[in-house]
């Protein structure tokens, strides 16, 4: 199956992103487009017009901010995974984009897309709940910031208005000689630890 008929626009600001999403009802954006593509060829979204937001160089970035981390949400999970300042104040974020898909899916993919699409089972938004993450979104309204804990409603839904972009999250530095791990389990292995306890004799 392939995707229904859409316009297509690469935005060349983040106003017009939001002016573009504010005059049209069901208009989408893309990022990396890992997510919403799949989308888009089953169907499961149609939008009338998707708005392309990776001409927007300016939405990616890792850099220090006082006393958080400032990552742009077009920023690649490649690029926030190898980043140095990632490692050294957040590992735990770095960790886990290792599990993300392989090293292609993880060159296009967007951590701002990740945490927009809100998939539980994605690794970027249990580790930004994790590191108590806050996340900067614009409208036509201006700004403001959401902490990650209240972000996410439920399965794919969060406090994105309709008309708003995530453009930035922040995340506190950890203090030094923070330790973190990170580990996945497949629906087999949750499966085996269900039943382990209550076949041990």
């Amino acid at each position: 199956m392939k995707a229904s008929t859409f316009e297509y626009h690469p935005a060349t600001s983040v106003d017009e992103a939001i002016q573009l999403l504010a005059a049209n009802e069901d208009a989408k954006v893309l990022a990396g487009g890992q997510s919403p593509v799949p989308l888009l060829n089953m169907r499961l979204a149609r939008p009338s017009l998707l708005i392309d937001l990776n001409g927007l160089t300016d939405l990616a970035y890792v850099r220090r901010d006082g006393g958080h981390l400032a990552i742009g949400a077009l920023t690649r999970h490649r690029d926030v995974e190898e980043s140095e300042l990632v490692l050294k104040h957040a590992e735990l974020l770095s960790l886990a984009l290792g599990h993300v898909g392989h090293v292609t899916i993880r060159n296009r993919g967007t951590v701002g897309g990740s945490i927009s699409h809100a998939d539980p089972a994605a690794e970027v938004p249990a580790a930004m709940t994790a590191l108590d993450a806050e996340l900067v979104v614009r409208g036509p309204s201006g700004s403001r910031t959401i902490p990650v804990r209240g972000f996410f409603l439920g399965y794919l839904m969060t406090l994105l208005e309709p008309e708003e972009i995530l453009t930035e999250i922040r995340i506190p530095l950890l203090p030094d000689g923070t330790g973190c791990a990170v580990e996945e389990l497949t629906q087999a292995q949750r499966r085996l630890l269900h039943w382990w306890p209550s076949s041990w004799p």
